[in-house]
C-alpha cells in the first residue's frame, strides 16, 4: 500500500512539473500555485518514503540570493523593510530546496516532454499574438513602425492577456529554436523544423535587438556543436533570418536608434529605449559611487534612482514608469552593497561550473541567453526570469543526477 501511494505521488509530481513548464501561459499567481503544490506534494511523498528531507550544504548555496535579499531587507541602514523584495527573491528558496528532494527519475523526460510543453506554450501565445494583430491591423501592418518600433511590437506591448516583454519572451522562443535543432533528426522532424522556422520569424517581429543578436549567436553555437543538418534545410533557415532582419520593420530602425542616441540624453518629451538606458547606467554607477560599501537597501534604489533623473536630466521620462537598474547585477550591489554582491557572485560563479559540467548545449544556451541579459534587466527580479531560469537550471540539475544514475 505505501508502495503504490509513492508512485501516485510520484505521477502527481510529474504532472506538476510539466504544469510549471506551461508558466508563460499564466499569471503570477497561476504559476506561483503550481510551485507550491509541487512542493506539498514532494513534502508528502517524503513523508510517505519515509525519506528525511535532504539538506546539503552546497544545496545551500543555491539559496543565496534570497538570503542576501531578506539580510538587507532586516538589517539595511535607512531603509525600510520591503517584503514585496523578500517575496520576489523567495523562488530562489523554493526551487533549490523542493528539486533537490524530487527524485531524479522524475526528470527523465525533461527534454522528450517536458521543454516540449514549455515551446508548445510558447507557440499558442505567438499564435494568439499574430491573430489578435490580425484582428486590429491589416496583414501589411507586419511592414508597418512607428517611432522606430513596429506596429506589431506596439500591439504585444498594448495587449492585456499573455503581457509578456517581447526581450523574455524572446528568450522563451530562442530555448525553442535550439531545442528544436537538437531534436531536429531524433523525432517530429517537421514539427521541430516548423517551430524552429516559426519561433525564428516571432523573434524577428518582436525586434529585440539583444535577443535578435543571442539567438543568431545561439544558432551557431548550437551548430558548430555536433549538429547534423542538410544544406537545403539550414540555407533557407539562414536565409529567413537575415531576410527579416532586412525587411521586417523596426529592426534596423532600433538598431540605428542605439547609435544614435546612445548619448543623447533624454530631454523634454524625446527619449527612449537607448537614451533612457544610458540614464539609467549614469545614475546606478553615480549612486553606486556613494554607496558601494553598504548598498542604499533594495526599497531605496528606485527613490535613489529617480531623485538622480531629477538632477540630471531635464525631461519628465521617469514620471509616470518605474525605471528600476535594467541590470540585475547592479541591482544586487546597489541594494546590499559589496558583500552582498561579493555572495552573489559567488552564488553566480556556482550556478556556471556545476551548470557547464553537464555539457548540455541547450543548457549552455539558456544560461548564456539569462546572463547575458543579467546586465540589460533586471532579470531575477522579475517573476518570468526568476521562474524561468531557476525552473531550467535545477531541471537540468536534476535530469543530469538522473543520467549519473543510468550510467553506473
Amino acid at each position: 500500500m505505501c508502495y503504490m501511494k509513492k508512485d501516485k505521488l510520484l505521477v502527481i509530481i510529474t504532472f506538476l512539473i510539466g504544469c510549471l513548464f506551461t508558466f508563460p501561459l499564466f499569471k503570477e499567481n497561476i504559476s506561483s500555485i503550481f510551485l507550491i503544490a509541487t512542493t506539498v506534494v514532494t513534502v508528502f511523498y517524503l513523508s510517505t518514503a519515509k525519506k528525511k528531507i535532504l539538506l546539503k550544504k552546497q544545496h545551500l548555496i543555491y539559496t543565496l540570493p534570497f538570503f542576501i535579499v531578506l539580510c538587507t531587507n532586516i538589517f539595511a541602514i535607512n531603509a525600510e523593510i520591503d517584503w514585496k523584495n523578500v517575496s520576489k527573491s523567495l523562488m530562489f528558496l523554493i526551487f533549490p530546496l523542493v528539486f533537490f528532494n524530487i527524485p531524479a527519475n522524475v526528470f527523465k523526460n525533461l527534454e522528450t516532454k517536458f521543454i516540449y510543453i514549455f515551446k508548445f506554450s510558447c507557440l499558442i501565445i505567438s499564435s494568439f499574438y499574430i491573430i489578435s494583430f490580425l484582428l486590429n491591423h491589416s496583414f501589411s501592418d507586419f511592414f508597418n513602425e512607428s517611432y522606430n518600433e513596429s506596429v506589431f511590437r506596439k500591439h504585444v506591448y498594448s495587449i492585456a492577456i499573455f503581457k509578456i516583454h517581447p526581450t523574455y519572451f524572446s528568450l522563451f522562443l530562442n530555448v525553442g529554436i535550439i531545442h528544436s535543432l537538437l531534436r531536429f533528426k531524433k523525432e517530429l522532424k517537421y514539427l521541430n523544423l516548423f517551430t524552429f522556422i516559426f519561433s525564428l520569424i516571432m523573434i524577428l517581429l518582436l525586434s529585440s535587438r539583444l535577443m535578435i543578436v543571442i539567438s543568431f549567436i545561439s544558432i551557431i553555437y548550437a551548430v558548430t556543436k555536433g549538429i547534423s543538418i542538410k544544406k537545403r534545410y539550414f540555407i533557407p533557415i539562414i536565409a529567413v533570418f537575415f531576410s527579416g532582419l532586412i525587411f521586417l520593420p523596426g529592426i534596423k530602425s532600433r538598431f540605428l536608434e542605439a547609435y544614435n542616441d546612445f548619448n543623447n540624453p533624454p530631454k523634454g518629451m524625446y527619449f527612449n529605449s537607448t537614451n533612457i538606458r544610458k540614464s539609467i547606467i549614469s545614475c546606478s554607477f553615480e549612486i553606486l559611487q556613494e554607496n558601494y560599501l553598504r548598498g542604499v537597501g533594495f526599497s531605496n534604489i528606485q527613490t535613489e534612482l529617480n531623485e538622480c533623473y531629477a538632477a540630471n536630466y531635464d525631461s519628465k521620462f521617469y514620471e509616470n514608469h518605474d525605471y528600476l537598474t535594467h541590470n540585475y547585477l547592479m541591482y544586487i550591489f546597489l541594494g546590499s552593497g559589496i558583500l552582498g554582491f561579493s555572495i552573489f557572485l559567488f552564488y553566480l560563479f556556482t550556478v556556471i561550473r556545476n551548470c557547464l559540467k553537464i555539457k548540455n548545449v541547450l543548457l549552455n544556451v539558456v544560461l548564456f541567453n539569462c546572463i547575458a541579459l543579467f546586465f540589460v534587466e533586471d532579470f531575477l527580479y522579475r517573476h518570468y526570469g526568476l521562474f524561468f531560469f531557476n525552473l531550467f537550471v535545477f531541471s537540468y540539475l536534476k535530469f543530469y543526477e538522473y543520467t549519473l544514475k543510468e550510467n553506473v
